[in-house]
């Protein structure tokens, strides 16, 4: 006897933690739009971080570029000897890394501009998203209410009352202009 108490008391508590999962996972869907909005905006933000940087050191390499450009016309105005040579043979040399480093920081720049537009189009979207699933609870909670079933009417209690109720919806209105 006690086990057949303790299996129903077991049906009964599954059956209760079913529903919460339930309306646990519901909640987590709802909020699923809300949480992908905002990792999509942080790494926005790390992206714009990270463009800025890469900016910053592309003006500093430009910089540090024209200064070697600078000195380049310097030396080569000068009288061409021996330390001369070999000082246009490393400017070259550093001119070549400016302009190796120059080049992979433009597709670093482009290589995070296209990250930066794809994450900011992820989080106008599910950010949409959010907006639209909020909307359509609202509607579908309003519509659910006004669409409640009428409560039916109460049984006629006599049979004169349904007698009557039969003729007067039944019989036609004018009998008088039909058999004319």
């Amino acid at each position: 006897m006690a086990s057949k108490a303790r299996k129903k008391n077991s049906k009964r508590s599954t059956a209760a933690h079913s529903s919460l999962n339930i309306h646990l996972i519901e909640k987590e869907f709802k909020a699923l739009p809300t949480k992908l909005a905002a990792q999509y905006r942080h790494q926005a933000t790390h992206l714009k971080q990270s463009l800025h940087k890469l900016k910053a050191e592309l003006h500093k390499a430009e910089a540090q570029q024209d200064n070697l450009n600078k000195k380049l016309l310097t030396l080569h105005s000068a009288q061409p000897s021996a330390n001369n040579r070999k000082q246009l043979a490393k400017l070259k040399k550093s001119q070549q890394q400016f302009n190796k480093t120059t080049k992979t920081l433009h597709t670093q720049m482009q290589q995070a501009q296209k990250q930066l537009e794809a994450a900011t189009n992820q989080q106008d979207k599910w950010t949409a998203v959010n907006k639209h699933l909020a909307s359509f609870d609202k509607e579908w909670r309003t519509r659910s209410t006004q669409a409640k079933p009428k409560p039916m009417k109460q049984a006629q209690t006599s049979t004169a009352q349904f007698r009557d109720n039969f003729e007067t919806a039944y019989t036609p209105a004018d009998e008088t202009e039909t058999t004319a």
